[in-house]
């Protein structure tokens, strides 16, 4: 089959053993389908040895193969995914939209309330991400939810609601997850100090958040509030690691130039 096929060109002999992203093209270079792997090589030959349909269909629908190679799994699921949204390809039934990754969502009404979610469905929510990572995305998640105590309920928290005692504080509140402004015991403005750290925290202004931390830290020590003081230095060396290990998918359509600069002492790298 491989001898028959128009698949057969430079580009397929000198594709590497390596990590990387593929692509399968028909006559005029538009593309059928992208995919990654840590071994791109391998991957692309055995298209010809499937005998999965969708595979089949592949090979016979596309005359031409291109590839781009990338330093790690992250870089090439990152790489992938952004070119499934923008080519769309033929073949490619997930990653089309953005239903392929999560989202964490801060939903824009009074007391904002805060989920993972795979779907947008509101455009006046906030939404962040998406996150390619399903293990930082629950640390992250865990993190704020564990410091930040945000409510889970669905009620609609108006003034009014609120001052006749509409609702009852529920399980969450007794775990401490909540503070329970459904009965008024927690004010707007003290809910939306924790809502506005936590967006600091969503779109990557930890030094900001741990700043105001550190001089939250010194003024517990110098109360001799120990046990709260370790509570908020927990809290910034959580901070501290999530800080290094940010992963979300691009999901702005920008064309630009990269530059990286290296300096020694005798040399400028670019």
């Amino acid at each position: 089959m491989l001898d028959k096929s128009l698949l057969l060109n430079k580009k397929t002999s000198i594709i590497p053993n390596t990590f990387g992203v593929y692509f399968f093209m028909n006559k005029n270079k538009k593309v059928l389908y992208v995919g990654k792997s840590s071994n791109i090589k391998n991957r692309v030959y055995s298209y010809f040895k499937s005998s999965l349909e969708k595979d089949k269909l592949i090979i016979n629908s596309s005359f031409f193969i291109d590839f781009i190679v990338v330093n790690n799994e992250i870089d090439a699921l990152l790489l992938e995914n952004n070119f499934i949204k923008k080519y769309k390809p033929k073949y490619n039934i997930l990653l089309k939209d953005d239903k392929s990754y999560p989202w964490l969502c801060l939903t824009n009404e009074r007391f904002p309330r805060f989920f993972i979610t795979r779907k947008k469905k509101s455009n006046k929510d906030f939404y962040f991400g998406p996150y390619i990572s399903k293990k930082h995305l629950n640390n992250l998640y865990t993190l704020i939810t564990s410091y930040y105590p945000i409510r889970s309920c669905k009620f609609k928290l108006s003034e009014k609601n609120i001052l006749n005692k509409k609702y009852k504080v529920c399980l969450d509140y007794h775990l401490k997850k909540c503070l329970g402004p459904c009965e008024g015991l927690q004010s707007e403005k003290e809910y939306n100090y924790c809502i506005n750290n936590i967006k600091y925290i969503l779109t990557g202004k930890y030094s900001f958040i741990i700043n105001l931390l550190e001089k939250k830290l010194k003024k517990l020590v110098k109360k001799l509030l120990f046990e709260d003081a370790e509570k908020i230095k927990n809290q910034i060396v959580a901070i501290k690691e999530l800080k290094h290990k940010s992963i979300i998918v691009s999901t702005k359509k920008v064309n630009i130039d990269s530059f990286y600069i290296l300096l020694d002492k005798k040399n400028i790298y670019i």
